[in-house]
Formats: C-alpha cells, structure tokens, sequence
C-alpha cells in the first residue's frame, strides 16, 4: 500500500499563528499578539487537526530547503549554474552560509512546533486523536533525525546545548517510540517503523535496524510516504529541488554526474504537482543487505538485492522531455558509454538523449541488474554495489551526503544567538578522513570521443573505507 502526505492549504493558518519556535527565535508559549493569543486560537475547534496540518507543511518547507544543498554538496550533482547554492561543489562549506543556516532553522522549528503540538496543543483539544498525536511525535523524530544526520551537533532543544548527532538520533528514536505507542493507524505505523529503522542504521544498531526493516517489509512490501508540492493549488509550496532539475529549464543547471544521468530528471512534473518520497520501501531491503553483508552472510544479501530489483522495477517511469534544459558540455546522447573511474568497466545505457522524451524513474530507480548481482564474489564488491544502489535509489532525495559520511557546520546565526554556541569544532564542517583528499574530485570526469571517464567512484571507496567509523555505520 502506498500512502502520501496531503496537499497543505488553509489548515495551516493555525501553525502559522502559532509556529514560530526554532532553534533559538523564540518559544510559541511565549509569543504575544494582542490580536491573536495563544488562549484564542487553541480555544478554536479542534486545533490539533489544524496544527497537525501546519506541521506537515512546516516538513515540506524544511526537505525542499535542505535537498538542494544536500545534493550539490555530494558526487550526485554539479552546480553548473543556478540560483542555489555556489560552495558546496568541492565541498567548501562556511558556517557562514545562508543555507546552512536555513536548513538548521526549519528542522529545528519542526521539532519544537511538533513537541508544542503533542504536549500543548493536544491537551487543549478534546476531540484530539491518538492518530493526531502519534503524527505530532513522529514530526518531533523526524526532525531530530535530519538534524542528527545533517550536523556536526545541533542544539537538543531550543537556544539549548548542543548534543552530538548520535544524541539527537536516539531523541528521534525516542520520538518514533512514542509515535509507535500513540497511533492506530496501521498505514502511518509502517511510516514510523521505518523511519526508526532509518534512525537505528545512522547510528549503528544492526539488531534493532533490522527487526523495524523486516517488520516494515511484511507489513507493506511497497510503502512509500511522499511529501507532494503543488505550487498551481495556492499551498505556495515548491519543491526546490524540482525547479532546480526541471522546471526552470535553461534559467538553472544542475547536471548529474554522466554515471547517474538515466535518473534525471527524477521529479519532473512541473508546476503542476512533484511527490518527493521521505519514507519507501527500498530502504528497509537497503538495511538489510547491509546487516546481512556486515556478518559477512554473502548470499543472504545477494538474494535480498534480487527483491529489491524486483521493486524497483515496479515503481512507475515517467517519459519526460528535458530538451530545454538539456546538457552544458556534457554527454547527451544514448551513444555514450560510461565507467565508473578508471579501473571500471564502460557501461552503456547510463546516458540519455535530451533531445526527446525519455524514460526517467519517478520513485526509484538502478542501472544494476541481475546479472551484477550473481558475479558478486566478495563482501567488499557487494557493499560497494549496495552503496551505488542506495545513491541510485535515493537521488534527488538530498541523501546521499549521509552516506559519505559529510556534515554540515553549526550557522552563524546559532553562533549569534545561542551562548551555549562558540566558533570551534561545532561551527567546523566534518568530512571522513578518507574522502578528504577526494573533495575536489567528486563531480570531476573526462571524455574521449563517446566515452566518459568518472575520475573516482566513491563507491568503492565507501567499500574499501567501511571500517571506518564516520561510514557504512553496521561494519
């Protein structure tokens, strides 16, 4: 079964009035307009229903700020030239920026809206559901996990001290437990299993990352949660990713690398409506190939990669005509063969033309098949293959700089604002010691003729690296 976040529209004038908590910009309990207090808008009918709704646009807010830096910063995209963000390409990354700064706020805000939701809100709502509050909670864990995930550490609440991300997870997981506890819906109990299940990989924990994904798989084989925008319906939500690889066409180029182009365009509908996936199926597999391949159990994985070729295979593809944004001196047509990096093999298949529709996976998508998968001969090819399925399936997605292992610094208006914050190692950006050398190098390839050349693949390197602890968390 498959489930989607709703459309947002004016149910979310109440977290309007009331959302404005952040990391340090202030508590909604202690906001204060004399046309509007605090006592007047939660004695409305039913306000968690409405808050409820102001959170999920709040969540749309904070992943289409966060994707688009997520994704330049990491080997999936090059900023050629668009209105986003100029740095993060050789991962020059500032505690300066804006953007960081933005993507701190809005996760923040998430989670502190959410607890005031759970802890305030509901309390004043007698006609609030255990559903309702279950869904107040698993805000408050995702927005712990993205948090966790993006930074080097993050405030623990807000204008508080900061915590390192291992803390801030283990309060998403926290907050998953609660939203697990509360709801009775079996649909949203599959959403916050694997979003647990999300949570106990980032940090490690094999036995419990592996029961949530099993659990989720026997649940609902096919689950996807997606945040739609729909810019044409009033909502004035966008999907900033979107534009970036589609929508604005000519005005912005942020081109993949030649070995991911058959992805792109993932989310190309325009305007008109762009579902972009937070929860899905393919990652409780992804889990559990590698918790399989940690124990060295080779076959195992190589079996349960099968399946989730087999479910790729079945999310929908969209034929989409990238002619107007085409490609700024890259490969653009299907005579292209490319590898990997010099030590790889050419692959044809991976370029698309751009001068016509092309068929472009809308959910998920891999170039390995099922062949690579039976030539699999040592846990070490198998992770790096696994690595290059979850870049595959997770593009566009802003996922892929977890996986290297990347954070992005405190912001300065943290450092500003917050006296629990001081310039050192939480305003530093962290990057694993074996891709420093390779910073420079992650969107670089080379052409000759109709062959292109990918100058490092990450992948391996993840693969060779998985003992270290900043990567690959079950080895």
């Amino acid at each position: 079964m498959t489930t989607q976040l709703k459309r947002f529209s004016g149910a979310f004038a109440l977290g309007a009035a009331l959302a404005l908590a952040g990391c340090d910009f202030g508590n909604p309990a202690t906001v204060f307009n004399p046309n509007l207090t605090e006592d007047n808008v939660l004695s409305t009918p039913r306000p968690l229903t409405a808050w409820t709704a102001g959170l999920e646009r709040q969540a749309a807010l904070a992943l289409s700020g966060t994707i688009p830096g997520a994704e330049i910063l990491s080997d999936n995209y090059v900023n050629t030239f668009t209105f986003f963000n100029q740095q993060f390409d050789g991962l020059n990354i500032s505690y300066t920026e804006s953007d960081i700064n933005t993507m701190l706020f809005r996760w923040s805000d998430l989670r502190e809206s959410a607890i005031f939701g759970h802890q305030v809100v509901a309390e004043r709502d007698a006609d609030a559901t255990p559903d309702a509050i279950a869904q107040n909670y698993f805000y408050e864990g995702i927005a712990n996990l993205y948090l966790g995930q993006l930074f080097v550490g993050a405030p623990l609440e807000g204008g508080g001290v900061p915590g390192p991300p291992e803390q801030l997870i283990g309060q998403a997981i926290g907050a998953f437990d609660q939203a697990l506890a509360t709801t009775t819906d079996t649909d949203a109990r599959v959403g916050y299993q694997l979003a647990r299940a999300r949570a106990y990989h980032a940090i490690g924990d094999r036995a419990n990352a592996v029961a949530d994904a099993q659990a989720v798989l026997d649940a609902d084989a096919d689950f996807l949660l997606a945040i739609r925008y729909n810019e044409n319906e009033g909502s004035g939500l966008s999907s900033f990713i979107e534009d970036a690889i589609y929508d604005r066409a000519g005005s912005d180029d942020l081109q993949p690398l030649p070995r991911l182009d058959f992805l792109d365009p993932k989310l190309a509908l325009g305007n008109d409506d762009v579902a972009v996936p937070l929860l899905k199926a393919e990652e409780a597999s992804l889990i559990l190939i590698e918790a399989a391949l940690a124990t060295a159990d080779l076959e195992g994985a190589k079996g349960i990669m099968n399946d989730l070729l087999a479910l790729v295979a079945a999310r929908p593809v969209a034929r989409v005509n990238d002619a107007a944004e085409g490609r700024t001196g890259r490969p653009d047509t299907e005579g292209f063969e490319v590898r990997a990096s010099a030590a790889d093999p050419f692959r044809s298949g991976l370029v698309l033309a751009r001068d016509q529709d092309v068929p472009v996976p809308s959910v998920s998508g891999t170039s390995v098949t099922a062949d690579d998968v039976a030539a699999l001969g040592t846990v070490e090819d198998a992770v790096e293959t696994l690595y290059l399925m979850r870049q595959e399936i997770f593009i566009a997605e802003g996922r892929r700089m977890f996986d290297l292992g990347v954070r992005f610094p405190l912001s300065e208006n943290e450092v500003l604002v917050n006296s629990n914050v001081e310039l050192g190692p939480l305003t530093t950006p962290f990057v694993p010691a074996p891709l420093e050398p390779l910073r420079t190098q992650f969107d670089d390839f080379s052409t000759d003729g109709t062959r292109v050349t990918v100058s490092v693949n990450l992948n391996r390197v993840l693969s060779q690296n998985r003992s270290d602890p900043a990567l690959v968390p079950f080895f």
